[in-house]
């Protein structure tokens, strides 16, 4: 259930780690960012979409999508946890990300969003981590996903994005908890 949303978890951490030839806010390395986001993103959102015995959305990338096929409760736990963050811009960023030749124009978005939207996806894997676990109890491919979210925020705060956007951090696992739903 995890393992494509810890794989796409070691793919921003990939993107969070320093290049020699980048420099923090390089438009290369904010694309990325924005980009392996929401792929963390998506594939968290698809692993609570499975884990309560729905389909996902086919030929979608859209955050908004996966979100209406979620009970109702969790749907408006993980749009809590996009709050303040262009969910169709940030769903835009699949394709952006992965074809920037095509995207020239719209890639000048990427330093306001890349930081939030990093922070977006954490703690929203962080969420779906705490309701599988709420869910089905503790298992391997959680404690992988865990590990690698443990990284990503660390790396998250050593990096400096230079955004112009204030600084704002991954939301509390204590308050993620609190969202998470009772074990049945």
């Amino acid at each position: 259930m995890f393992r494509n949303a810890a794989n796409a978890l070691e793919g921003l951490g990939r993107s969070l780690l320093p290049v020699e030839w980048e420099t923090a806010d390089s438009p290369s390395r904010l694309r990325a960012l924005c980009r392996d986001s929401q792929m963390a993103a998506e594939n968290a959102l698809k692993a609570l979409v499975h884990l309560y015995g729905h389909r996902p959305p086919e030929n979608t990338h859209s955050l908004e999508s996966f979100c209406l096929v979620l009970p109702r409760d969790i749907a408006r736990s993980a749009d809590g946890l996009l709050e303040g963050i262009d969910k169709h811009a940030m769903s835009r960023w699949r394709l952006m990300g992965a074809y920037p030749a095509a995207y020239l124009e719209e890639a000048a978005e990427a330093p306001a969003l890349a930081e939030p939207c990093v922070c977006a996806a954490v703690a929203l894997n962080r969420y779906a981590a705490c309701c599988v676990e709420a869910r089905v109890g503790a298992h391997s491919e959680l404690d992988r996903h865990r590990a690698g979210l443990d990284r990503i925020s660390a790396r998250l705060d050593d990096c400096q994005l230079r955004t112009g956007q204030p600084r704002i951090g991954p939301t509390p696992l204590t308050a993620i908890q609190d969202l998470a739903p009772p074990r049945p």
